[in-house]
C-alpha cells in the first residue's frame, strides 16, 4: 500500500479510495438544493439525533463514541474512516446541535465524562432517545439545575425540532438510566453548575407561562395540530405568601394567553391549585446588525480584508445594489515562473453616481493553484462585500451584474444551484463561490469582459469596465508580487464554507486524491520506516521525499519493484533464496560470509564488488561536478568508498558550517538511505545555492 513517493509500490488503498469518494461525493452535493442533497441533510439530521453529540462529530473520538451510530450506516462510516486515516471533514457550525441554554452539554458527554462507556453507554442513548433528549437542559427546570421530576420515570417526553428513532429500553436500560442521572446530579438532585439562560428557543413543548411580575400563570393546552388555549391561574388570595412560594388556583381558560416574557416550572398540589418553582426568561431575538463594516469585520478570517479600502462607510454600496449604479469588475493573477503556489485576486465595486470605490486584493498559496483558482477567488471576495452590505431587511435590489475575463466563472456564477463535477478543481473555492451567490439576499448576474484592451487600445477609447478591468489586474499583480517577496499569504479559510476538509491543521484546497495519498502514505511509510529501523520517526521529515518521486517516475516498473523488494529486504539474495529452495547456501557468494543480509549487497569487501563499487561512484561524482560544490562531491566520494565504515561528518575536511550540517543530517538517515535514494533535503539546497554562486540557470 505504500505509494511511489516513499519507495512503494503505489498499489492502491482501498479504504482511503473509499473515503475520496464519500468526501467527494459531499462536496459535489451538501448545501446545493437537489434531491440528492435533501437526502444526505436528513440522514445526517437523524445520525446527529442519534448519537446526541455537539460539536463536529467527525472531529470526535470514534474509539469511544462510535458505539452511539447505528452500524452500517453511511455517516458511521465515514466517521470510522476520517478517524482511522486521521482526515477531518469539518461542517458549519449551522449544522452543528446547538446549546439551548448558556453553560449547556449534550447528556452523553456528560456521562462519558462520568465515566462511562461501550455497552453501558449504548444503553444510557437508548433511554435517551426513547425520551426524546439530547442536552443536559433537558434534566432540568427552570431555574436550569434542579432536576426535573419527569426524568427518573419511562414517560416519553416530547420534541418540536427532532424525530427521534424509535426505542424500547428493558428495565435494565431504565436502571442504568437512574442511577446514571443520580450520579451526574450532585445531593439533593441538581446539578453540579447551573445552567445561566436560555439562547435559542427550546425544543421541548413548554406547558407554563408567566407575565414579567409574576402575577399569572398560563397553561398552554394544545387541541390536534393547531388549536390551543390557556389555563390561567392567580395568587391564591386565600392562602398566605411566603418570600418564595406563592399559590396560585386556576381561575378562567381563554383563548390566548398573557403576555409571556418567562418559562416556568410548578409543582401541583391538587387539581386547580399550583405553586410556582422557578421561572426563566425567554431568549431575546437579536436585531440584525445593518452596518457594513460591522458586518464585514464579524466574519470568520479577516486577513482576508487586510488590503480592502472603501470610501467612506460603505453605505454607497447598499444604495447602488438598490439603484443598480454599480460597476464590479475582478481579475485574477498568477504567475508560475515566480511561484507555482501562489495566485491572487484583485477587485473593485465603483458606483457611477456618486463616484465612490472600493478595492482590494488577497494573495493565497495553496499546493493546487492556478489562474483559474485566482479568479474563483476573487468571486468569493465580491459576494462577501455585498453580503456584507446588503443585510437591511426587507431591502428590495436590482439585478447585480458583475463582470471578469474567465468564462467558467461566468458559468459557475450563472448556475450556483448546479452541483459540482467528478474531478472538480479547486471544488473547495468553487463550492463556497457558488454557495455564497445562492444564499445572497440579491440576484448576480456574471458576464464576461475582455482582458489586456490596454495592449490594443488608448486609454481614451477604453470603455468604463475595460478600464477597471485593467486596474484590478494591477493590483492583483502587484499584491502577488509583494507577498511572494514578504511570504505573506491570506489564510485560505472562506467565511460561511458548508464544507471543509482539513489534514493537520490545515485545509486541503488540491486534489482529494492527491493530498489523501501523500499524508496517509507520509504517515504509513513513517511508522513503517521507524519499526524497520530503516530511518528513524524523528528524522523522516529530513529526506527529500519530492525528489524520490520523480526519480522513482522515470524508472521503469520493474526497476520500482526491485527497489521496493530491496528496502523491504526481499532482494535475491542466498538468505532469502534459501527459504524457496533449501540447497541454496545461506552465503554470500562474492566473500564467502555467512548469513547474507540484504545490507550486506553494498558492504561486501570482495574484490570484484568493490571494484563495482568504486565505478558506480566515479560515474556519479562526474555527475555531481558540473552541479555541485567541489567540497561536497569530495565528501560525497569519500562517504561512500567507506562502504559506512566512517560518518560523513568525519568526511568534512573544509568547508563552511552548511557542509557540516548536510553532514550530520545526512548521519541520522544513515548510508543504507543515501544509497537508496533517501537523500537529504540539505543536498538540494546546497545545490541550489551554489548554483546561483556560479550564476547558473
Amino acid at each position: 500500500m505504500l505509494p511511489e513517493t516513499f519507495g512503494g509500490l503505489g498499489l492502491p488503498d482501498f479504504v482511503l479510495t473509499c473515503f475520496v469518494s464519500k468526501v467527494f461525493f459531499m462536496q459535489c452535493n451538501w448545501g446545493f438544493a437537489d434531491a440528492t442533497e435533501y437526502l444526505m441533510t436528513h440522514a445526517y439530521e437523524a445520525f446527529l439525533t442519534e448519537v446526541g453529540l455537539y460539536g463536529n462529530i467527525f472531529s470526535l473520538k470514534f474509539k469511544l463514541l462510535g458505539i452511539l451510530a447505528t452500524d452500517g450506516t453511511w455517516f458511521k462510516h465515514f466517521w470510522l474512516i476520517s478517524w482511522h486515516l486521521k482526515i477531518r471533514v469539518e461542517l458549519h457550525k449551522k449544522y452543528h446541535l446547538q446549546p439551548v441554554w448558556d453553560g449547556d452539554k449534550s447528556i452523553m458527554t456528560t456521562f462519558v465524562e462520568a465515566g462511562y462507556g461501550d455497552s453501558q453507554l449504548r444503553q444510557l442513548n437508548t433511554v435517551q432517545k426513547f425520551k426524546n433528549m439530547i442536552h443536559l437542559s433537558d434534566l432540568v427546570v427552570c431555574d436550569g439545575n434542579s432536576l426535573d421530576g419527569q426524568v427518573l420515570t419511562d414517560k416519553r417526553e416530547c420534541s418540536r425540532l427532532h424525530t427521534f428513532p424509535v426505542e424500547f429500553p428493558t428495565r435494565a436500560d431504565f436502571k442504568l438510566w437512574y442511577k446514571a442521572i443520580r450520579i451526574i446530579m450532585l445531593s439533593g438532585l441538581r446539578l453540579p453548575t447551573s445552567l445561566r439562560k436560555f439562547l435559542i428557543t427550546t425544543y421541548r413543548p413548554m406547558e407554563w407561562y408567566t407575565n414579567k411580575d409574576c402575577s399569572v400563570l398560563a397553561c398552554r393546552r394544545t387541541r390536534g395540530t393547531t388549536g390551543h388555549w390557556y389555563d390561567m391561574y392567580n395568587i391564591d388570595p386565600s392562602t398566605p405568601c411566603t418570600r418564595h412560594v406563592s399559590q396560585f388556583v386556576w381561575s378562567w381558560t381563554a383563548w390566548t394567553g398573557p403576555t409571556q416574557t418567562s418559562y416556568a416550572s410548578i409543582q401541583k398540589i391538587d387539581q386547580k391549585r399550583i405553586t410556582l418553582h422557578s421561572t426563566a426568561t425567554m431568549p431575546i431575538i437579536v436585531p440584525i446588525e445593518t452596518d457594513f463594516w460591522t458586518v464585514l469585520h464579524s466574519f470568520e478570517n479577516q486577513s482576508l480584508w487586510e488590503n480592502f479600502v472603501c470610501d467612506g462607510d460603505g453605505s454607497w454600496i447598499h444604495q447602488g445594489m438598490q439603484r443598480g449604479l454599480l460597476t464590479i469588475v475582478h481579475d485574477g493573477s498568477y504567475m508560475k515562473d515566480l511561484n507555482k503556489n501562489v495566485c491572487s485576486a484583485g477587485f473593485m465595486i465603483f458606483c457611477s453616481h456618486i463616484k465612490c470605490q472600493a478595492k482590494g486584493a488577497v494573495t493565497e498559496w495553496s499546493e493546487n493553484t492556478d489562474n483559474y483558482r485566482a479568479e474563483k477567488l476573487c468571486g468569493v471576495l465580491i459576494q462577501l462585500i455585498l453580503w456584507a452590505a446588503s443585510q437591511t431587511p426587507n431591502s428590495v435590489y436590482e439585478p447585480v451584474e458583475i463582470e471578469c475575463d474567465n468564462q467558467g466563472v461566468v458559468t459557475h456564477g450563472n448556475t450556483p444551484m448546479r452541483a459540482l463535477q467528478v474531478k472538480q478543481q479547486h471544488a473547495d473555492i468553487l463550492r463556497s463561490f457558488k454557495q455564497l451567490v445562492m444564499e445572497n439576499t440579491f440576484h448576480s448576474g456574471f458576464k464576461w469582459v475582455a482582458s489586456h484592451q490596454d495592449n490594443t487600445k488608448k486609454w481614451k477609447y477604453l470603455t468604463l469596465k475595460e478600464r477597471v478591468n485593467v486596474l484590478v489586474d494591477d493590483l492583483a499583480k502587484k499584491a502577488l508580487i509583494e507577498a511572494v517577496a514578504s511570504r505573506k499569504y491570506t489564510d485560505n479559510r472562506f467565511p460561511f464554507e458548508n464544507l471543509r476538509v482539513v489534514i493537520e491543521g490545515k485545509k486541503v484546497t488540491g486534489p482529494l486524491q492527491l493530498s489523501f495519498e501523500h499524508f496517509w502514505g507520509y504517515k504509513v511509510a513513517q511508522e513503517l520506516f521507524d519499526n524497520r529501523r530503516v530511518v528513524n520517526k524523528e528524522d523522516f521529515h529530513l529526506v527529500h521525499w519530492a525528489g524520490l518521486e520523480q526519480a522513482m517516475g522515470s524508472f521503469p516498473k520493474m526497476y520500482m519493484v526491485w527497489l521496493t523488494k530491496h528496502t523491504a529486504e526481499c532482494c535475491g539474495t542466498n538468505k532469502q533464496m534459501q527459504y524457496w529452495d533449501p540447497t541454496v547456501k545461506h552465503v554470500c557468494p562474492s566473500c564467502g560470509q555467512r548469513d547474507e543480509p540484504m545490507t550486506h549487497i553494498t558492504r561486501c569487501r570482495d574484490k570484484g564488488r568493490k571494484e563495482t563499487l568504486r565505478q558506480s561512484v566515479e560515474e556519479l561524482v562526474d555527475w555531481m561536478m558540473d552541479c555541485s560544490d567541489p567540497d561536497l562531491v569530495d565528501i560525497v566520494e569519500e562517504y561512500l568508498l567507506a562502504q559506512d565504515s566512517k560518518l560523513m561528518i568525519d568526511c568534512v575536511h573544509q568547508g563552511d558550517s552548511k557542509l557540516h550540517h548536510l553532514a550530520f543530517s545526512q548521519d541520522q538517515l544513515g548510508w543504507d538511505s543515501l544509497l537508496e535514494g533517501r537523500v537529504c533535503s540539505l543536498f538540494i539546497e546546497q545545490a541550489k545555492d551554489y548554483l546561483k554562486a556560479v550564476g547558473s540557470t
